[in-house]
C-alpha cells in the first residue's frame, strides 16, 4: 500500500470496498460521519451549557449535587475526545464506532435527567432546607397573579409599558425590597434612579425637548402601580421626584429653569422633592410658617419643613414659603422656590424612622438664613398657591393633600397629586394578591389546599373585586385628566378609596397566610405598613372626605 493510500479500519478492509463504508473513509470523513460529528458537538455544547447554567442558578449557591454534574461533564468530554480523535484516525472498527455513538447518546440522556433533577428535585429540596443551613437570606417568592389589561381598555403601547416596567422592577427592585425595608435604606438608589432615567420613567409626562417621554397621566399611573407592586417605598420616592418636582417644573417653570433643572432630573442624575408640610401645618398647609424675606436680588428663607419625602437625598426641591405674612387671607402671599442641595443656610435633618415606606427617606428640612436667588421663584411671586393648585391633584391621582377652613377649593390642583399617588395602593393590592393567592394554593390543612375552603375563597374574591374596582376608578380619572377634565372630588375620592382598600386588602392577605403573614420572612406585614401611609400622607382620609362632601354640597348651592 502506498504512502498516500487511505487509512482504513480493519472492518473496512475486510469489507473489500472502503469507499462504500457509510461512516468514514480514512481521514476523509464521509458525509454521514460529518453530520454525526456536528450533531454531537452541538449536543455537547447545548447540554453542557444547560447543565452548568441550571447548576449555577439552582445548585452551586445552594450546595448542588456536584457528583451528578461531574459525571455529565466527564462523560461528555471522554466521549467527544474518543469520537473526534480516534474515529478520525480510523483506528476503531465501525461496530465500535457505532457503539460509542450509542454510549454518547446515553450520556446525553443522563444529562437531561440531571438537568431535570437540578431544576425540580434539587430546587425543591433547597427551598425546603432551613435558611440557617443554607446560609442565605430568606426572600419568600411567589407567582404573579395576572392583570387583565384588556378589561381596562389599555392600548397596546400601554400594555407593553406595563410589561416593561413590571419586568424591570421585578428584576431590579423586588429582590431588594425586604432588605430595603429592614435597613430603612436603599444603598443602590442612585444607580436605580439612573436606570429609571434611561427607561424614560422619570420624565414620563415631560416634553421631549428636555429629555422627557411626553406620555399621559394614565401612563404615569401604570408606572407608579407596577413600581409599587415591587416596592411601595421606592415607588413613593419615584412619585415625589417624577410628579411633585419634575411635573411642577414642567407646568410652572420658566424656560431657563426648565433648561437648567429638567435634563438632569429626567436622566436620573438628580433626585427631586417637594416641600410643603410643616410640623404645625399638615392638612392646614396654608398656615405654613417658613418665611422668605426679599433682600436685594435674592430672598432669605428661615424656618422648617417636615415629613419631606426624598428630603435627605434630593438635589432639587420645590419649596413653598410665605413671602407676604401681612395678607388677610392665609392662602395669599405664598411663593414657590427652587432650592438646590448645598445652598448656604439649607440643610436636611436626620432621616426619620418610620413605621412603613422604609427606604423612602423622609426628614425635616432646615432653613437658616438660606439665600435663594430671585430667579429661582417658580410660578411667580405670591403665586405659590396656584403652583400648588396645578400640581397636587395630580399627585393624589398618582396620594393627597388638602386644607380646611373654606380654602380647600383653591387646592383643586391637588387632584394631579392625588391621582398619581392613588396608583400606589393599586400596586400594593396587586402584590397582596400575588402572595396570598399563590399561598392559598400551596398551603395545606386537613389534607386540602386552603384555597379550597370557602372562607378563604371569600377573602380572595373580596381582594380581587376591590382591586379591579379601584383600578378601574383610577384609570378612568386619569383618562379624564388627560382630556383636560379635572374633578377635584373624584381625585380626592380615588385616593380615599384606594388607600383604605389597600389597607384592608393587606389585612386580608395577612389573614390568609396566618402565622406566616405575621412574620417578616413574608412581605405581607410590609404591605400593610406601607399601605397605611396613603391614608395619612398627602392629605388624610378625613380631609379627603371633607373635600368630597363640600364638592357635593356645592352642587346644590
Amino acid at each position: 500500500m502506498s504512502d498516500k493510500a487511505p487509512i482504513l479500519s480493519k472492518s473496512a478492509e475486510s469489507a473489500g470496498n472502503p469507499q462504500e463504508n457509510a461512516l468514514y473513509y480514512g481521514n476523509n470523513l464521509s458525509p454521514t460521519s460529518r453530520r454525526l460529528q456536528i450533531l454531537f458537538v452541538a449536543l455537547v455544547v447545548i447540554m453542557v451549557g444547560i447543565t452548568i447554567g441550571l447548576s449555577m442558578d439552582q445548585g452551586f449557591k445552594h450546595g448542588a449535587n456536584y457528583f451528578m454534574l461531574g459525571i455529565s461533564l466527564i462523560g461528555f468530554v471522554v466521549i467527544e475526545i474518543i469520537l473526534i480523535l480516534f474515529i478520525r484516525k480510523g483506528e476503531l472498527p465501525t461496530e465500535k464506532t457505532w457503539f460509542l455513538y450509542f454510549v454518547g447518546g446515553c450520556v446525553i440522556l443522563e444529562s437531561i435527567f440531571t438537568d431535570v433533577l437540578l431544576y425540580q428535585g434539587l430546587l425543591k429540596r433547597v427551598l425546603n432546607t432551613p435558611k440557617h443551613k443554607l446560609n442565605i437570606k430568606s426572600t419568600k417568592c411567589c407567582s404573579y397573579y395576572p392583570v387583565n389589561d384588556s378589561l381596562f381598555g389599555l392600548t397596546e403601547e400601554q400594555i407593553q409599558l406595563r410589561q416593561s416596567v413590571f419586568q424591570f422592577c421585578q428584576k431590579e427592585l423586588a429582590p431588594k425590597a425586604q432588605e430595603i425595608d429592614h435597613k430603612n435604606e436603599f444603598t443602590e438608589m442612585r444607580d436605580f434612579w439612573k436606570k429609571c432615567g434611561e427607561m424614560g420613567l422619570l420624565g414620563i409626562t415631560a416634553p421631549a425637548q428636555y429629555g422627557g417621554s411626553e406620555m399621559s397621566y394614565l401612563d404615569h399611573c401604570l408606572v407608579m402601580e407596577e413600581m409599587s407592586r415591587a416596592s411601595a417605598a421606592i415607588a413613593l420616592s419615584y412619585g415625589a421626584s417624577s410628579n411633585l418636582c419634575i411635573n411642577q417644573i414642567v407646568r410652572n417653570g420658566t424656560e431657563a429653569q426648565k433648561d437648567k433643572y429638567l435634563p438632569k432630573l429626567i436622566k436620573g442624575e438628580c433626585v427631586g422633592a417637594l416641600a410643603m408640610s410643616e410640623a404645625g401645618s399638615g392638612s392646614d398647609v396654608v398656615s405654613m410658617k417658613l418665611k422668605a424675606e426679599k433682600k436685594g436680588d435674592h430672598y432669605v428663607l428661615n424656618g422648617n419643613k417636615f415629613w419631606i419625602t426624598n428630603g435627605p437625598d434630593a438635589d432639587v426641591l420645590v419649596v413653598y414659603a410665605k413671602t407676604d405674612i401681612t395678607s388677610d387671607k392665609p392662602q395669599h402671599g405664598i411663593t414657590a422656590f427652587l432650592i438646590e442641595k448645598g445652598m448656604p443656610g439649607f440643610s436636611a435633618g436626620p432621616k426619620l424612622d418610620k413605621l412603613g415606606m422604609r427606604g423612602s427617606n423622609t426628614c425635616e428640612l432646615i432653613f437658616e438664613d438660606c439665600k435663594v436667588p430671585e430667579e429661582n421663584i417658580i410660578g411667580g411671586l405670591g403665586k405659590g398657591v396656584y403652583v400648588l393648585m396645578s400640581g397636587l391633584d395630580i399627585e393624589r391621582g398618582l396620594g393627597s393633600s388638602g386644607c380646611v377652613g373654606g380654602v380647600y377649593v383653591l387646592f383643586s390642583g391637588l387632584d394631579i397629586e392625588r391621582l398619581v399617588l392613588a396608583a400606589g395602593p393599586l400596586g400594593i393590592m396587586q402584590a397582596c394578591c400575588d402572595v396570598a393567592f399563590n399561598y392559598a394554593h400551596v398551603r395545606e390543612q386537613f389534607g386540602t389546599k386552603i384555597g379550597e375552603f370557602q372562607m378563604i375563597q371569600a377573602k380572595m374574591a373580596d381582594m380581587y373585586t376591590t382591586l379591579n374596582a379601584s383600578r378601574s376608578y383610577v384609570y378612568n380619572v386619569a383618562r379624564a385628566l388627560d382630556r383636560g377634565e379635572r374633578q377635584p372630588n373624584d381625585c380626592a375620592a380615588v385616593i380615599l378609596y384606594t388607600a383604605e382598600a389597600a389597607t384592608k386588602t393587606a389585612l386580608d392577605a395577612i389573614q390568609i397566610l396566618g402565622g406566616n403573614g405575621y412574620i417578616n420572612d413574608y412581605p405581607t406585614g410590609r404591605y400593610l405598613r406601607d399601605a397605611k401611609l396613603y391614608e395619612i400622607g398627602a392629605g388624610t382620609s378625613e380631609v379627603r372626605r371633607l373635600i368630597i362632601g363640600r364638592a357635593i354640597n356645592a352642587h346644590y348651592k
